[in-house]
């Protein structure tokens, strides 16, 4: 289907103008729809994943400089099983 035949659909029907269909629903009706929204939700999770990392390795290197005492220890700890976790 070319863009201009799709842009002609997208004109006629209302539904799509106003944001009535769901995501499923035009998943279910172009499969390349589909595959568009399960890339964009891997590519998703990957960025929050790496942001979770990136965070968890700043508070790390941070906690002993905020607070020099051995009951930073526990905090480290904690930040282990937080990416223990994922």
């Amino acid at each position: 289907m070319s863009s201009n035949s799709m842009l002609r659909n997208f004109r006629k029907n209302p539904l799509l103008r106003r944001g009535g269909l769901s995501d499923e629903d035009l998943a279910q009706a172009d499969p390349f729809i589909r595959e568009a929204l399960i890339e964009n939700k891997r590519q998703g999770l990957l960025l929050a994943v790496r942001a979770r990392w990136i965070a968890l390795g700043v508070v790390a290197i941070w906690l002993p400089f905020f607070n020099f005492r051995w009951e930073v220890l526990y905090y480290e700890a904690a930040v282990v099983i937080l990416a223990l976790i994922g």
